[in-house]
């Protein structure tokens, strides 16, 4: 406006044009600040150049300690992450555990890396995980908002995307399994040539060297009906239907009925099925691990494959013992949080303790075996003998192992049931290194660093690339 004598001549079309203009420096600043942060972040996820990061491919069931040993993969310069490859046979459901995977990913300003669905059902479909667990942690993932990836989800099933990505690769490539390991067995089954392509397997699971066992009895109920643990594969999904599974068919005697309901008497037969997990009460009895007891025959396969091989990869396994001594505490995330300099990512990974301790034993198996991935690549730990240093204080070296197959539905408290157990077998192959003792502390000094985005050098560089960075 100006002055006329005492009139005054309002224009609102500049004063609308200058509020439109403020508006708009408000949005590109916003703009800008978004994409810094968003840059910020991907800087910390990859800061070393391509050359001196070691290829690794993710093979996972996407639950909450997967999540956090993306996080550590994702956040640690020295891995060069080529692909998820999820397991639908794992923790998390067949269609929730990669859209999870690939949002998260998304979400920590990652894209680009291929997301992969698993086949549905293992090579030895004896059990699932728990029904209600595998629903929580997609409600969890659903609960926490995150926007759909631009990245699009791969074409390729997990084993050919495991093929796809090592044949691809010009050097070799570290093959990280947290979950059962089907998918790996599958695409080593379908083209042995491709362990030429890879550097070592780091496997987390069995309960080698004497480990305790972790799948126990309580483990195959949902709403007190057994239905985790299967009969037949081929007969049902492991999903419990209208009616309680029957264990009258089979004589077993009234207090091990399961199909009483009160003020009707017993319904009518419907499935036969032995209480427990066929027959056999594995808190007393068991003498595995989850991620080898969903699938015995995929980690015989894999390790047969290793033996068999003219050039075989390292071949490392992170057992039960290791982690007997990590627990996952909501005090230890609390203080290991307080250290991020990123609020978004603090919160989640706050959320995500607090619903991993929900749902029944937590751990910190699937972060340990990628941290001490890292101090294997960088010499930190040789996988060897003992120390008081590393995520590893104690390895049993084998030049051969057995997965057992052998189910046995009179197994007890003093004859253990065999299936899933793995056992050493001398000079059957192949050549082995099993973390059998661990440090909880020495696990998340380095974690939590890195996950601040201070990943130490002794977690952070290659040793030997005649190894880790070899031509495939």
């Amino acid at each position: 406006a100006h002055n006329q004598g005492t009139n005054t001549v309002r224009r609102p079309g500049l004063r609308r044009t200058m509020a439109a203009l403020t508006l708009l420096m408000l949005q590109a600043l916003l703009m800008l600040q978004t994409a810094s942060a968003l840059a910020d972040r991907k800087l910390l996820f990859g800061t070393n150049p391509p050359a001196t990061q070691v290829p690794v491919i993710l093979d996972m069931d996407a639950n909450y300690d997967d999540t956090l040993a993306l996080l550590y993969v994702a956040k640690n310069p020295l891995f060069d992450l080529r692909a998820i490859t999820t397991s639908g046979a794992g923790f998390a459901t067949h269609h929730g555990g990669p859209a999870n995977m690939l949002k998260l990913l998304s979400f920590l300003g990652i894209e680009g890396v291929p997301v992969s669905f698993g086949p549905p059902e293992s090579l030895s479909p004896v059990t699932t995980f728990p029904l209600q667990w595998r629903i929580e942690i997609d409600l969890f993932y659903e609960n926490e908002g995150f926007p759909e990836a631009e990245t699009p989800m791969s074409m390729y099933d997990s084993p050919a995307l495991i093929a796809k990505t090592l044949r691809a690769s010009s050097t070799k490539v570290a093959v990280v399994v947290t979950g059962p390991a089907t998918n790996v067995a599958i695409a080593l089954r379908d083209d042995p040539s491709l362990l030429s392509k890879i550097s070592a397997f780091y496997m987390m699971g069995s309960n080698y060297g004497g480990g305790p066992n972790n799948v126990y009895d309580w483990q195959m109920l949902f709403n007190g009906v057994h239905g985790s643990c299967s009969e037949d594969a081929l007969a049902h999904s492991f999903t419990p239907g209208s009616y309680p599974l029957n264990s009258a068919a089979l004589g077993y005697p009234q207090d091990q009925h399961v199909e009483f309901v009160e003020g009707t008497g017993p319904l009518p037969n419907r499935t036969a099925t032995r209480p427990g997990c066929r027959g056999v009460d594995l808190s007393a009895a068991g003498d595995t691990e989850w991620n080898v007891f969903l699938d015995a025959l995929a980690w015989h396969v894999v390790s047969r494959m290793v033996a068999e091989a003219d050039d075989p990869p390292m071949f490392y396994a992170l057992a039960t013992g290791a982690s007997e001594t990590m627990a996952v505490t909501i005090a230890d995330f609390e203080a290991g949080t307080a250290t991020m300099g990123d609020a978004a990512l603090a919160g989640f990974v706050n959320r995500l303790a607090a619903s991993f301790l929900f749902a029944g034993e937590a751990k910190w198996w699937d972060a340990a075996t990628v941290v001490s991935l890292a101090e294997l690549i960088s010499g930190y730990d040789d996988g060897a003998g003992t120390s008081d240093s590393g995520v590893c204080t104690e390895w049993s070296a084998t030049d051969g192992f057995a997965v057992s197959l052998t189910w046995n539905a009179n197994a007890d408290a003093d004859n253990k049931l065999p299936y899933g157990s793995v056992v050493p077998k001398p000079a059957i192959g192949p050549a082995a290194s099993f973390c059998v003792a661990g440090s909880s502390d020495n696990m998340q000094a380095a974690f939590w660093a890195t996950l601040a985005g201070q990943t130490p050098e002794t977690h952070s560089k290659v040793a030997d690339p005649s190894i880790w960075l070899a031509n495939a």
